[in-house]
C-alpha cells in the first residue's frame, strides 16, 4: 500500500533498510535530509532508552567521495 501512495518515498526507504537496517526510529527529517551541524536529535532505541546524539562536523569529501562525520552521544 505505501509503494502504491508514495512510490519514490518507499523506494527510498525500502533502499536504506536493505544498507542499514531498521530505520523507523529516526525522525523523519532527519532520515531524508540528515542532521546539521550542530544538531542533536534524541532517539528512543526502546521504551526507557534514549539515545541523544549530536553532529559535531564533518570533513571536505574526500577523493573517494566520502568525508568523515564526528558524533557525540
Amino acid at each position: 500500500m505505501s509503494y502504491l501512495m508514495y512510490p519514490e518515498v518507499f523506494l527510498k526507504f525500502a533502499m536504506a533498510r536493505s544498507a542499514y537496517g531498521n530505520m523507523e526510529i529516526l525522525p523523519t527529517p532527519q532520515f531524508f535530509y540528515g542532521l546539521e551541524r550542530a544538531q542533536e536529535i534524541a532517539i528512543e532505541l526502546e521504551p526507557g532508552k534514549t539515545l541523544v546524539v549530536k553532529l559535531l562536523t564533518v570533513s571536505d569529501p574526500h577523493p573517494d567521495r566520502y568525508a568523515h562525520a564526528l558524533f557525540s552521544s
